[in-house]
């Protein structure tokens, strides 16, 4: 009768060791992995905090308010020399011609020189063009006038005053003036009267604004329905604080079209009011927030924001192998891709560099580099197809919503000088306001023209009541896409 011996003895890797030494030998390994896990830890914690100090507290996605301060430039910029290149044609004074002279001011030649008592004899005559500015000031106008009474109909007639709307106390100069500055080139409404002076009152003359901005709600509702038959359209959200609570400010544009909705929320029930819920033609250019996965058109993702966050992973992972080998690759793919509608090329030549780049960018998604970061933004392409290469067929459509973040800015601006609004009321407001000017602003030359624009439209409402202030908007650009 044989019996089989089980050993006791612990074995760890081929070698025999006693019982005191295989546990120590299992404490050893289990340190040696704490310590490799806490030196990533500590590397990781270095970078992002480098990071931090270079761009902010949310990394590439930190807004302008919260970013550092700029770095000192380099040395070798430093001793790089200013202006412009050899045989550069110069931007000098203007020669000014007679007719575009304002005014003429005509000064007397002194006496007696000033040293020697001397009396002066008349030498030539000069002249030297200034450019000036006149100071903003407040008239108090009195308007004077008779009224006549029809014998046959008995009833009394007066001169229309078309430089102020009826039961108005402040004229339309002013008020256009107030509204161009505030809602166009942002400054805030105290500087605003302050500038104007104590004559003017700013209870008055926001009565007055949020007035006619109900004047504007068939105009916006008007936009709005453009918005939708547009081919290509943009939406973006930002911040937006209202009497003291968080809510949003959201942005719905197109080349012409410029439509500010301030809400309390950011679900998904403000894209359906804009957009409505009957399938549309076309395409909405976003980033990939959820709110918009049920809009009623096609959507394009925006290659921007993709782009940050492959950069992101990069620095976070800075040494990994796989990472870097990834993000080699995809960044120039990305970059390239928002540059090529851009480029002076033909149509045929767009779409083969578009597909071309559309097939490598997903053979790289198709490579398997076992890392989870690399793995979700694989996920992305290979589950997201149809929203991420809509722009290589169809040369209208861009792969960035830099347009729509152009437009966020104008709000976000505004919200770091007046720090939102203070009723609900002043938020519908200005957004009827901004909706109207903005609009304005993308279909004329410069901003400069948005004023008299305000002007003569309200001088026009002034001599009809019943005007349709959209068919006063100026017309659309040729090119409908941004």
């Amino acid at each position: 009768m044989s019996f089989a011996i089980q050993s006791t003895i612990p074995v760890y890797q081929h070698r025999v060791l006693c019982g005191g030494c295989f546990d120590k030998q299992l404490r050893i390994d289990a340190l040696q992995a704490e310590v490799e896990r806490l030196r990533q830890e500590l590397s990781q914690t270095k970078r992002k905090k480098k990071k931090m100090q270079k761009e902010g507290v949310f990394g590439s996605s930190t807004p302008s308010s919260l970013k550092p301060h700029k770095e000192n430039s380099e040395d070798e910029n430093k001793k790089k020399r200013g202006g412009g290149k050899k045989g550069h044609k110069g931007h000098g004074r203007e020669k000014h011609e007679k007719d575009s002279i304002d005014r003429v001011i005509e000064l007397q030649m002194p006496e007696q020189c000033p040293d020697c008592n001397t009396p002066l004899e008349a030498h030539d005559q000069r002249e030297r063009v200034v450019i000036d500015a006149v100071r903003l000031e407040v008239e108090k106008l009195l308007y004077k006038y008779g009224r006549g009474a029809c014998p046959k109909c008995n009833k009394n007639f007066s001169p229309v005053i078309s430089a102020v709307l009826p039961q108005f106390l402040y004229g339309n100069e002013l008020l256009a003036q107030v509204a161009v500055m505030h809602y166009v080139h942002g400054v805030s409404l105290g500087k605003i009267f302050e500038m104007l002076g104590p004559a003017v009152k700013s209870a008055g003359v926001i009565g007055c604004l949020s007035r006619l901005s109900c004047l504007f709600e068939p105009t916006v509702t008007k936009l709005i329905s453009d918005y939708r038959e547009t081919h290509v359209r943009h939406a973006d959200e930002s911040v937006w604080r209202t009497d003291g609570s968080s809510g949003y400010v959201w942005i719905f544009c197109t080349k012409g079209i410029s439509i500010y909705e301030f809400q309390n929320t950011r679900s998904a029930r403000v894209v359906a009011k804009i957009l409505g819920t009957t399938p549309l033609g076309g395409v909405l250019v976003v980033d990939r927030y959820a709110g918009y996965n049920k809009a009623p058109c096609g959507l394009q993702y925006c290659f921007a924001h993709i782009l940050r966050k492959v950069e992101d992973l990069a620095e976070e992972f800075e040494g990994n192998g796989a990472v870097d080998d990834f993000t080699d690759q995809l960044i120039p793919l990305l970059s390239t891709s928002q540059g090529l509608r851009g480029l002076p090329i033909s149509d045929r030549e767009y779409y083969l560099k578009a597909e071309a780049l559309k097939k490598q960018i997903q053979k790289l998604m198709d490579v398997d580099y076992d890392h989870l970061g690399v793995d979700e933004i694989q996920d992305l392409f290979l589950k997201k197809e149809e929203r991420l290469f809509r722009w290589v067929k169809d040369r209208e459509i861009p792969c960035e919503n830099n347009f729509a973040e152009r437009q966020a800015r104008i709000p976000v601006l505004a919200r770091k000088v007046s720090f939102g609004s203070q009723s609900e009321l002043g938020a519908k407001m200005r957004g009827r306001w901004m909706s109207v000017l903005h609009t304005v602003r993308l279909r004329v030359p410069s901003k400069e023209e948005v004023l008299p624009w305000r002007k003569n439209t309200l001088d026009e409402v002034v001599r009809n009541p019943k005007t349709n202030i959209y068919d006063l908007l100026p017309p659309l650009p040729r090119a409908h896409s941004p």
